[in-house]
């Protein structure tokens, strides 16, 4: 069977990976009993379709003919099928191929979740309630595809802390396509810029003022109380402010950017995107 439009004809394997190796039911009922006279019962759904839907495929046409592959699981939701056992799908949701090795598809990346150690005091006191925390940002890259941007082992900073996990052969990975990658080993790739924002004395002022409201708000909520007839408003912040390069292909300019549009990487320092840049330079004429 011939497929055309970058589709390929598939077929599903059947086996599933779970974190813990457990079947998962799509549908399923929890039976509560507390004491001799209880018998409730609680009906549920697997919201996850990664924990029930077939992610590994054999590819039966295109120039990957007989290769195994692992591909996004909403594939088998909105596949094609023509008969029982074969589905078309489109060739770009396939994520890697499967073999002796990983082959990474175009643009596409695998890596491990990056975890920090929690604050603690000078004396080694835990801050913390947990023991580690994982760092929504920061991506270990494990895999590459050709032509990449990261080399395996660099930490990776992404665009948001939203990203695709995924089990293979019982290691759980994040996948990240190129475009999300924001800064490799803290140097900004793919038109974006290292910033530090530059706060001026209205913005101390802001900020200062903001706090006492915030202890206000803490106080009364923490007491109880409520103050008839006074609100505890904080002061908004500006849509935009006044920032320095730190890396970049406008390195050393200070611009004005749109505030909070990026990834805070510690202190006041921000990857933005260039799209975020309401004035582009201030220190050139």
């Amino acid at each position: 069977m011939k497929v055309l439009h970058n589709r390929i004809l598939v077929r599903f394997h059947e086996d599933i990976e779970t974190p813990l190796g457990l079947v998962i039911p799509e549908r399923y009922a929890v039976h509560v009993q507390q004491n001799e006279d209880d018998n409730e019962t609680r009906k549920g759904v697997t919201t996850d379709r990664r924990l029930i839907n077939p992610q590994k495929v054999t590819i039966l046409s295109g120039k990957h003919e007989g290769r195994d592959a692992f591909v996004y699981y909403g594939a088998y939701e909105i596949a094609k099928w023509v008969d029982d056992e074969r589905a078309i799908i489109d060739e770009a949701l396939i994520y890697f191929f499967i073999g002796d090795t990983i082959e990474m598809a175009e643009n596409t990346y695998l890596g491990y979740e990056v975890f920090v150690e929690p604050e603690k005091t000078p004396a080694g006191i835990i801050l913390s309630t947990t023991i580690e925390e994982k760092d929504k940002i920061s991506i270990r890259i494990s895999h590459i595809p050709e032509n990449s941007i990261a080399n395996i082992g660099d930490l990776v900073t992404t665009i948001d802390g939203n990203q695709y996990w995924l089990i293979y052969n019982g290691q759980r990975y994040i996948k990240l396509r190129e475009s999300e990658i924001a800064a490799v080993n803290g140097n900004p790739v793919n038109e974006n810029l290292l910033v530090e924002y530059i706060y001026g004395k209205d913005d101390e002022e802001r900020m200062e003022k903001n706090q006492e409201i915030y202890n206000h708000i803490d106080f009364c909520r923490k007491h109880g109380w409520h103050i008839e007839g006074m609100e505890f408003k904080p002061v908004p912040e500006p849509k935009t402010i006044k920032a320095k390069v730190l890396k970049g292909d406008m390195e050393g300019e200070e611009i004005i950017v749109n505030r909070n549009f990026g990834v805070k990487v510690g202190g006041n320092k921000w990857i933005i995107s260039k799209e975020s840049v309401t004035l582009m330079t201030l220190t050139t004429p």
